[in-house]
């Protein structure tokens, strides 16, 4: 299980050729917020461990980035590539839920669950989305989510470009995400389903969805 968040994207300064990249903003430390819902988060997250051991700790880490408990180390290329544009904050969001999807080349997904981040903020999302898949099938699981910015990076209409690879009812996923056009990168999600399929092999999926974030905490 994830206790800590470590990226290193030096790499992507080779993606820019023309040296025409524009420097990062650098990641902040992570801020530490007080106060007594610490303790009532930690016994609703104590009683779904006893119900769920992984989504507990799952959304038990979630939570720990808004208390600042939730260690991350962000390597970051000294340039954007060309192209692309910078992230707007060297904040860190994750979100963990339960993700559903029904598609014959054509398909529709939705998802729900919770999202804390260093910004500090801490609440609940719903997401609706659809897109195009090399197969034909239905599943459902859980996800993860990794946003290097703010909440509202993960919040609106992204796109997600990524691939599945599938054992009889079982996949495990992940997507590339970026917002609207022009195409800055927000991070990225995995995740772990069942379900049928006509192709139980690979598949690459093409997905655009709309999120909608209710914060609780700020």
């Amino acid at each position: 299980m994830v206790t800590s968040f470590k990226g290193d994207f030096r790499q992507l300064d080779f993606l820019d050729i023309a040296g025409k990249g524009r420097s990062l903003i650098g990641t902040p430390p992570t801020t530490k917020v007080p106060g007594s819902d610490a303790d009532d988060l930690k016994r609703i997250t104590n009683l779904l461990k006893t119900q769920d051991p992984k989504l507990g700790k799952m959304i038990e880490t979630v939570i720990q980035l808004f208390f600042g408990g939730f260690p991350t180390d962000l390597k970051t290329p000294s340039k954007v590539p060309v192209g692309l544009t910078p992230s707007s904050s060297g904040k860190f969001t994750m979100a963990v839920g339960a993700q559903g999807s029904a598609f014959a080349v054509l398909g529709a997904t939705v998802s729900a669950g919770v999202y804390g981040s260093t910004a500090p903020e801490l609440g609940v999302f719903f997401s609706v989305g659809g897109g195009w898949w090399t197969n034909v099938g239905l599943s459902a699981g859980i996800a993860l989510t990794f946003i290097f910015g703010p909440p509202s990076d993960l919040n609106g209409v992204s796109w997600g470009v990524g691939c599945d690879s599938r054992w009889w009812v079982g996949s495990v996923g992940g997507l590339l995400l970026f917002s609207t056009p022009p195409f800055r990168f927000l991070g990225f999600s995995v995740g772990l389903s069942a379900g049928p399929s006509a192709i139980p092999a690979f598949d690459v999926t093409v997905q655009v969805s709309d999120t909608f974030l209710l914060p609780i905490l700020k």
